[in-house]
């Protein structure tokens, strides 16, 4: 069985386009604005500040789940 993160991160596009990223463990915003998806110490996926207008963190986890 594959193992999931237990975070979701959703980020709506300033043209309204969202993008999931399932597999995100921590997202970053530095001083200018821009926006890192990052997966592990990678990142993973990185938007601009001009080209994103939000983001969402969902967790995954339901409240009885055990944490490794």
């Amino acid at each position: 069985m594959a193992e999931t993160g237990a975070q979701a991160v959703t980020v709506r596009t300033a043209e309204g386009q969202e993008l999931t990223y399932p597999w995100a463990t921590s997202l970053r915003v530095d001083r200018r604005g821009d926006l890192r998806v990052m997966h592990g110490l990678r990142r993973g996926a990185f938007h601009p500040c001009a080209e994103w207008a939000s983001y969402t963190v969902t967790n995954l986890r339901r409240e009885g789940d055990q944490q490794p």
